[in-house]
């Protein structure tokens, strides 16, 4: 029988297993031992919460400011921060007033903005001075130009857990009753979203923010797409956007045993099917704590890690 827990500092250690068949029956000992272990158990338990969600491990958040480019068009896509920006616009729709716009109306550039009076005007807002905006033209220096915006499409260069854009756009006159969306996607499929709905106040339009946030749900996602609607098609409102945050999952996180940016039941049979000598994910050993030996200390470990979700 395997020590308990307060002679385990006195147990002999046994070098990695090298005979296939005394590795079987000393594998199997030790899981029937841990099977009934305290530390085990507890994580059994843990495994039930979480055979039916997992855990995103959240790392530092990215966020594109644009401030680092020059003002100018940067053409109908373009990559940032490892962002792939595509899908400017190109489409057609209507307005709340009835009236019609064709997809050379509204033009499919991205545009970097030179924002100042917005800021001045909106101190709490972004990132002085640049912002993304779109359509057909800008004017050049410091100035208040938002673009005509029906919809753009952001690729992430890994799966994401939370997303955030702040908006600056005009609310009321024309534009009232525009929706805007922000979809979060994994493969193709949504997997949130948020909306806002442009004040309709009457009289002359106004400049006004604010922030759209999507989360992951527990799925990751690998795209955003951002648009404005009118009834069931496409509109265009003016717009402007700054400060794109996306955070990324914590890969570091040895928990993770399969790299996948979660800590869920898969981290946990992939562990013990490495344990067993089974299989093990690319670049991982059973040895967890890397001293040289597979033994109870490593499989201890690692349900210490993941008791604590990293």
């Amino acid at each position: 029988m395997l020590p308990d827990e307060r002679g385990l500092a006195d147990a002999p250690k046994v070098a990695i297993f090298r005979d296939p068949l005394i590795r079987r029956r000393r594998t199997r000992r030790m899981r029937l031992t841990m099977s009934t272990h305290p530390r085990t158990v507890r994580s059994l338990s843990l495994l039930a919460a979480l055979a039916a969600s997992n855990l995103a491990l959240a790392g530092p958040a990215d966020v594109s400011a644009y401030d680092d480019l020059a003002e100018g068009f940067l053409g109908d896509a373009f990559e940032y921060h490892g962002i792939l920006y595509t899908e400017c616009n190109n489409v057609a729709g209507s307005f709340p007033s009835g009236e019609t716009f064709t997809p050379q109306d509204i033009g499919d550039q991205f545009i970097i903005e030179n924002s100042t009076f917005l800021f001045d005007a909106f101190p709490d807002f972004g990132s002085r001075d640049n912002t993304l905006t779109f359509g057909t033209a800008y004017i050049p220096g410091p100035n208040l130009s938002l673009g005509a915006f029906a919809r753009a499409t952001m690729t992430l260069p890994a799966s994401a857990s939370h997303a955030s854009v702040e908006m600056a756009f005009y609310e009321n006159g024309p534009w009232g009753g525009i929706v805007f969306h922000l979809d979060a996607l994994r493969d193709g499929q949504v997997v949130d979203s948020a909306t806002y709905t442009i004040a309709d106040g009457g009289g002359r339009d106004n400049v006004t923010t604010t922030t759209l946030s999507v989360s992951d749900q527990g799925a990751g996602f690998d795209q955003l797409k951002l648009y404005a609607t009118w009834n069931d098609g496409y509109s265009a409102p003016r717009l402007m956007i700054d400060n794109l945050t996306v955070t990324y999952p914590d890969t570091t996180c040895p928990a993770d045993f399969n790299a996948d940016g979660f800590v869920d039941f898969f981290d946990f049979t992939a562990y013990v099917d490495c344990f067993e000598g089974i299989e093990c994910p690319p670049g991982q050993s059973a040895d967890f704590n890397a001293d040289g030996f597979v033994d109870f200390f490593d499989f201890q470990d690692f349900v210490d890690a993941f008791e604590a979700w990293c």
